[in-house]
């Protein structure tokens, strides 16, 4: 499998940027669920490229809302757990749309193992905790963006001490400064992405 970092020391990721982040990762996974004997490596190019272009606009919406909250309600709104799980379900039907769609002349553009691949229990629960990862990550990021902006701020003291090494603040001599334990505690439970329990159902 390979690792996909999201690198930049030039601001906040794009959302065309977060998108392949997470395209990528979704054809690596497909490929772990079995073997895809009629999956042309120009298939699969063509599928991340797709699935890429079709969640531009999920990353966007999950991007633009923490920094709409992130504005309206300063640091203290790092103490409000991340929403982004509410995309997950509309993100996950986008990327079944593009794994069943049709040309202009009505055949399947990609093979029929894909469909079986993702369209399933187990496929579905692992692109659901894919995305909620991914989308947590997101609102993450620009979390992190804000806090390092406004650092003399409890709140973003505390977020920025539990990002950097939350069992280490919480062991801090001065955690009174970042809040006390009850706050690093909020931040640490944030900062950790949810996880689907059982299979979505579809």
């Amino acid at each position: 499998m390979r690792m996909l970092l999201l690198a930049t020391d030039n601001g906040p990721h794009t959302p065309e940027s977060l998108a392949g982040w997470t395209a990528g990762q979704i054809i690596d996974t497909s490929a772990a669920w079995g073997s895809s004997d009629d999956l042309s490596y120009n298939d699969a190019i063509r599928l991340r490229d797709r699935v890429e272009k079709a969640l531009i606009a999920h990353h966007r919406e999950v991007q633009d809302r923490e920094r709409q909250n992130l504005k309206e309600r300063g640091s203290e709104h790092l103490a409000v757990a991340p929403e982004a799980s509410a995309d997950v379900a509309d993100a996950l039907e986008t990327i079944m749309q593009v794994i069943v769609s049709r040309d202009e002349y009505g055949a399947p553009v990609f093979p029929p193992s894909i469909r079986t691949h993702f369209d399933n229990p187990a496929g579905r629960l692992a692109l659901t905790n894919l995305l909620v990862r991914n989308f947590h990550e997101v609102a993450m990021i620009e979390r992190s963006w804000h806090a390092q902006g406004d650092p003399d701020h409890p709140m973003a003291k505390a977020f920025l001490a539990v990002k950097s090494d939350g069992h280490l603040a919480l062991a801090r001599p001065d955690v009174g400064a970042l809040g006390g334990h009850e706050v690093l505690a909020l931040m640490h439970q944030h900062n950790t992405p949810p996880q689907v329990a059982s299979a979505v159902e579809g």
